[in-house]
Protein backbone atom coordinates (compact mmCIF):
# COMPACT_ATOMS: atom_id res chain seq x y z
CA UNK A 1 0.00 0.00 0.00
CA UNK A 2 1.28 3.43 -0.90
CA UNK A 3 1.00 6.50 1.29
CA UNK A 4 1.39 10.12 0.27
CA UNK A 5 4.41 10.47 3.04
CA UNK A 6 6.98 9.12 3.23
CA UNK A 7 7.40 8.33 7.14
CA UNK A 8 11.09 6.76 7.10
CA UNK A 9 12.61 10.30 7.03
CA UNK A 10 10.93 10.37 10.45
CA UNK A 11 13.05 7.45 12.16
CA UNK A 12 15.89 9.68 13.16
CA UNK A 13 15.98 11.63 16.27
CA UNK A 14 12.48 10.65 17.92
CA UNK A 15 10.79 14.37 19.25
CA UNK A 16 7.26 14.20 20.34
CA UNK A 17 6.71 16.03 16.96
CA UNK A 18 7.84 13.29 15.00
CA UNK A 19 5.99 10.90 17.06
CA UNK A 20 3.05 13.08 16.55
CA UNK A 21 3.33 13.04 12.81
CA UNK A 22 3.66 8.94 13.11
CA UNK A 23 0.27 8.79 14.97
CA UNK A 24 -0.98 10.63 13.19
CA UNK A 25 0.01 8.89 10.12
CA UNK A 26 -1.34 5.45 11.41
CA UNK A 27 -4.81 6.76 12.49
CA UNK A 28 -5.62 8.13 8.88
CA UNK A 29 -3.90 5.56 6.70
CA UNK A 30 -3.68 2.09 8.67
CA UNK A 31 -5.67 2.26 11.27
CA UNK A 32 -8.34 -1.49 11.16
CA UNK A 33 -11.40 1.60 12.27
CA UNK A 34 -11.26 4.59 10.18
CA UNK A 35 -11.05 7.72 11.97
CA UNK A 36 -12.96 10.41 10.34
CA UNK A 37 -12.03 13.10 13.00
CA UNK A 38 -8.58 13.64 13.71
CA UNK A 39 -6.90 16.69 15.65
CA UNK A 40 -4.46 17.67 18.15
CA UNK A 41 -4.07 19.81 21.10
CA UNK A 42 -7.73 18.48 20.95
CA UNK A 43 -10.41 17.64 23.41
CA UNK A 44 -11.32 18.83 26.77
CA UNK A 45 -8.18 18.12 28.17
CA UNK A 46 -5.90 19.69 24.97
CA UNK A 47 -5.23 16.04 23.82
CA UNK A 48 -1.88 15.72 21.78
CA UNK A 49 -4.00 13.42 19.35
CA UNK A 50 -8.00 13.16 19.77
CA UNK A 51 -9.43 10.99 17.23
CA UNK A 52 -12.76 9.83 16.50
CA UNK A 53 -15.42 7.83 14.31
CA UNK A 54 -18.82 7.27 15.08
CA UNK A 55 -18.31 4.52 17.28
CA UNK A 56 -15.35 5.59 19.66
CA UNK A 57 -12.91 8.35 20.30
CA UNK A 58 -9.47 7.80 21.78
CA UNK A 59 -7.12 10.35 23.08
CA UNK A 60 -3.19 9.78 23.02
CA UNK A 61 -0.86 11.84 25.18
CA UNK A 62 3.18 11.77 23.90
CA UNK A 63 5.54 11.12 26.13
CA UNK A 64 9.32 11.42 25.84
CA UNK A 65 10.90 10.62 29.04
CA UNK A 66 10.19 9.32 32.16
CA UNK A 67 10.11 12.16 33.72
CA UNK A 68 7.40 13.57 31.31
CA UNK A 69 5.66 9.96 31.78
CA UNK A 70 5.73 10.41 35.52
CA UNK A 71 4.51 13.68 35.65
CA UNK A 72 1.46 13.04 33.62
CA UNK A 73 0.39 11.18 37.14
CA UNK A 74 -0.34 14.53 38.86
CA UNK A 75 -3.52 15.67 35.95
CA UNK A 76 -6.80 15.82 37.21
CA UNK A 77 -8.35 14.43 34.03
CA UNK A 78 -7.31 10.94 34.41
CA UNK A 79 -9.21 10.96 38.14
CA UNK A 80 -11.79 12.01 35.91
CA UNK A 81 -11.55 9.39 33.60
CA UNK A 82 -11.56 6.89 35.71
CA UNK A 83 -14.26 7.58 38.24
CA UNK A 84 -16.28 9.81 35.17
CA UNK A 85 -19.79 10.73 36.45
CA UNK A 86 -22.76 9.91 33.64
CA UNK A 87 -23.50 13.31 32.95
CA UNK A 88 -19.40 14.79 32.77
CA UNK A 89 -17.89 13.36 30.48
CA UNK A 90 -19.26 14.08 26.62
CA UNK A 91 -15.41 14.47 25.91
CA UNK A 92 -13.90 12.08 27.40
CA UNK A 93 -12.55 9.44 25.53
CA UNK A 94 -13.31 5.90 25.37
CA UNK A 95 -10.17 4.96 25.12
CA UNK A 96 -6.50 6.43 26.05
CA UNK A 97 -3.11 5.30 25.21
CA UNK A 98 0.33 6.68 26.29
CA UNK A 99 2.61 6.89 23.10
CA UNK A 100 5.89 6.15 24.11
CA UNK A 101 9.35 5.65 22.26
CA UNK A 102 10.83 1.51 22.46
CA UNK A 103 12.65 2.61 24.98
CA UNK A 104 10.24 3.68 27.45
CA UNK A 105 7.56 0.90 27.09
CA UNK A 106 8.30 -1.15 30.42
CA UNK A 107 7.92 2.42 32.08
CA UNK A 108 4.92 3.45 30.13
CA UNK A 109 3.58 -0.05 31.40
CA UNK A 110 3.75 0.89 35.28
CA UNK A 111 2.69 4.15 35.30
CA UNK A 112 -0.09 3.33 33.35
CA UNK A 113 -0.94 0.60 35.06
CA UNK A 114 -0.77 2.70 38.35
CA UNK A 115 -2.86 5.36 36.64
CA UNK A 116 -5.66 3.47 34.86
CA UNK A 117 -5.34 -0.42 34.27
CA UNK A 118 -8.12 0.22 31.11
CA UNK A 119 -5.06 2.49 29.72
CA UNK A 120 -3.02 1.03 26.57
CA UNK A 121 0.26 1.90 25.29
CA UNK A 122 1.33 2.71 21.61
CA UNK A 123 5.59 2.25 21.18
CA UNK A 124 6.92 4.15 18.53
CA UNK A 125 10.00 2.40 16.36
CA UNK A 126 11.41 2.94 13.62
CA UNK A 127 9.09 5.40 12.20
CA UNK A 128 6.00 2.90 12.76
CA UNK A 129 3.13 2.76 15.85
CA UNK A 130 2.65 -0.61 17.24
CA UNK A 131 -0.15 -1.39 20.12
CA UNK A 132 2.01 -2.39 23.07
CA UNK A 133 -0.85 -2.57 25.38
CA UNK A 134 -4.41 -2.34 23.92
CA UNK A 135 -6.68 0.22 25.55
CA UNK A 136 -9.69 -1.25 27.16
CA UNK A 137 -12.85 1.16 26.54
CA UNK A 138 -13.64 3.07 29.96
CA UNK A 139 -17.20 3.54 29.17
CA UNK A 140 -19.67 2.59 26.04
CA UNK A 141 -20.63 5.90 24.98
CA UNK A 142 -20.31 7.21 21.57
CA UNK A 143 -19.16 10.51 21.04
CA UNK A 144 -21.63 12.88 21.34
CA UNK A 145 -22.64 15.81 18.44
CA UNK A 146 -20.86 18.43 20.39
CA UNK A 147 -17.29 16.04 21.03
CA UNK A 148 -17.49 15.75 16.57
CA UNK A 149 -18.20 19.29 16.39
CA UNK A 150 -14.96 20.26 18.93
CA UNK A 151 -12.68 18.25 17.19
CA UNK A 152 -13.91 19.31 13.22
CA UNK A 153 -13.25 22.89 14.54
CA UNK A 154 -9.59 22.31 15.90
CA UNK A 155 -9.08 20.32 12.42
CA UNK A 156 -10.24 23.34 10.36
CA UNK A 157 -7.84 25.78 12.58
CA UNK A 158 -5.04 23.73 12.36
CA UNK A 159 -5.35 23.27 8.33
CA UNK A 160 -6.42 27.11 8.37
CA UNK A 161 -2.77 27.78 10.48
CA UNK A 162 -0.77 25.47 8.10
CA UNK A 163 -2.33 27.46 5.22
CA UNK A 164 -0.95 30.47 6.82
CA UNK A 165 2.47 29.09 7.79
CA UNK A 166 2.82 28.16 4.03
CA UNK A 167 1.87 31.50 2.42
CA UNK A 168 3.66 33.36 5.12
CA UNK A 169 7.19 31.50 4.22
CA UNK A 170 6.26 32.47 0.38
CA UNK A 171 6.09 36.61 2.31
CA UNK A 172 2.38 36.57 1.16
CA UNK A 173 0.90 39.16 3.48
CA UNK A 174 -2.77 38.01 5.63
CA UNK A 175 -5.09 40.34 7.59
Amino acid sequence: MRYPVNISSLKKELTAGKMKAIILHYFRFQYSKMCYYIATEAGGYNADVFLLNDDESIEIEIKISKTDLRNDNKKQKHIKYKNHSTNEYSQHPNKFYFAVPFALVDEARIISEEINPKYGILCIHDGRVNIAKTAKKMHKDKPSNMTKKVIAKRMASELINLRLEHYDRQGVMFL
